[in-house]
């Protein structure tokens, strides 16, 4: 089965679909996302850019071979995949 990686513009939107997740740009052309809840701003994602690289924090799951920070690389992600892992990263703050 092929598999399709998504470009930083596919990125993007599914990162700026979520309601509660602010985009911040960077001097070096990268992106930050911040999960606003009730006015408080937390990282939640870092380092995207036309590389194709970047990182969504969630060190609740082990499936996802992340680091022992528990920063993700979603570098080589599906589109599905990424999805999934940014909302339970979501969820699992909100809780």
């Amino acid at each position: 089965m092929k598999m399709f990686f998504v470009t930083l513009k596919e990125k993007r939107a599914i990162l700026n679909s979520f309601n509660n997740i602010v985009e911040v740009k960077d001097d070096r052309n990268e992106y930050s996302y911040y999960l606003n809840e009730n006015n408080t701003f937390k990282l939640v994602a870092k380092g995207f850019n036309e590389g194709g690289d970047g990182y969504i924090f969630n060190d609740k799951l082990n499936e996802y071979n992340n680091s022992n920070d528990g920063w993700v690389s979603v570098r080589d992600f599906t589109a599905r995949s990424l999805r999934e892992l940014l909302q339970n990263t979501v969820d699992s703050n909100l809780h």
